[in-house]
């Protein structure tokens, strides 16, 4: 693979002109940004994860995962952009009193729901919408790149799917021939220097290592569990737990994901029950948020991602996806402010 030194955001807007399928990313502070892109429109998926290729996976795994094959794809780099380019102004996103009241009453719902012993968590989302003009789409990108060096940064096309961008703090797993590592991630709150975690993020977080842990127990020939710290993810701040080790032998890709998608941090515990109470009640379909991303099989390496952070550019839209981890002693005001923080990593970049 060859470093190509001209404009990334040029590049981009000739592939959507073209309506060709793509994959751009950039790992944590890597000197290139990774280019996947199809050389023809066709749409293919996966349900063994035996492939080497590129994966886009929704929230609901019944639902199909999206593959750019390696054989059918030019993979190469870009450098890094070097500047920061600024394309919006919004400092801050505003929202019609009617959104705020509606996810208020779907987190007090949810509440009720846990404290009537149904559920320990259960994460509720919502979505946004802003203007965005598809013709910036590649000014977009190189901005969140400079913006967000140490997070996994992409954008994502194909003409029969749709146009996604974000930039997620959280890896969902990497897998190296035996040897796995993972991480547990809950809580958020703006970053400072002096941050302090409430028992109820503590809480949290324990649970989403422990659910991790109890999946992956029966699979794993060693495995180590970190002290949990916190990690800064832009201007927000979360508690995380690394967990690594080895599988077994006769443990295969598939099998580890179907362990661990969704996982409490994105969807709930225990996660059956979380997961039917999210698509009864959030009333609209999350696609691909909370589902992962990455490279399967690429010399006998997965890396892959949670979508976090992310959007869908559609329609002259940014459909902007939010959410928060529910417990017991959640408070539906504060868990409104927590999505308008989150919203805030890529609504920022938006006029």
């Amino acid at each position: 693979m060859k470093t190509q030194n001209s404009s990334i955001s040029v590049y981009i807007q000739e592939l959507l002109k073209d309506n060709r399928p793509f994959a751009f990313y950039h790992k944590n502070k890597d000197e290139n940004v990774i280019t996947w892109v199809q050389n023809n429109s066709e749409l293919y998926t996966t349900e063994s994860y035996v492939e080497n290729g590129f994966v886009f996976t929704p929230f609901d795994h019944q639902q199909q995962s999206i593959l750019f094959p390696f054989s059918k794809s030019q993979v190469s780099h870009y450098k890094t952009p070097a500047s920061k380019k600024e394309i919006g102004s919004s400092k801050s996103l505003i929202d019609e009193k009617e959104a705020q009241s509606k996810h208020i009453r779907l987190v007090q719902k949810t509440i009720d729901f846990i404290r009537a012993g149904n559920a320990n968590k259960v994460v509720i989302s919502r979505s946004l919408k802003k203007s965005f003009e598809r013709d910036r789409v590649g000014v977009l990108y190189e901005a969140l790149v400079t913006a967000y060096s140490n997070a996994f940064v992409y954008l994502w096309y194909h003409p029969k799917v749709g146009l996604w961008i974000g930039a997620t703090p959280e890896k969902f797993m990497s897998l190296n021939k035996d040897a796995f590592s993972t991480m547990a991630l809950a809580g958020t709150q703006p970053y400072s220097d002096d941050i302090t975690w409430a028992n109820k993020e503590k809480e949290e977080q324990q649970w989403v290592t422990n659910y991790i842990t109890d999946k992956l127990l029966p699979i794993v020939s060693h495995i180590d569990i970190s002290k949990p710290y916190t990690k800064r993810a832009g201007h927000l701040a979360h508690i995380r737990t690394d967990i690594k080790g080895n599988l077994t032998n006769a443990t295969s890709l598939k099998d580890l994901i179907l362990r661990m998608h969704p996982t409490p941090a994105v969807c709930g515990f225990p996660r059956s029950v979380a997961k039917d109470f999210i698509l009864g009640n959030e009333n609209y379909n999350r696609e691909f948020y909370t589902g992962f991303l990455g490279e399967i099989n690429s010399n006998n390496k997965s890396e892959l991602y949670v979508n976090l952070r992310c959007m869908q550019l559609k329609d002259k839209q940014a459909i902007l996806y939010v959410g928060g981890g529910i417990t017991k002693d959640s408070i539906p005001k504060d868990e409104w402010e927590e999505t308008q923080n989150k919203a805030l990593v890529l609504g920022k970049f938006l006029y």
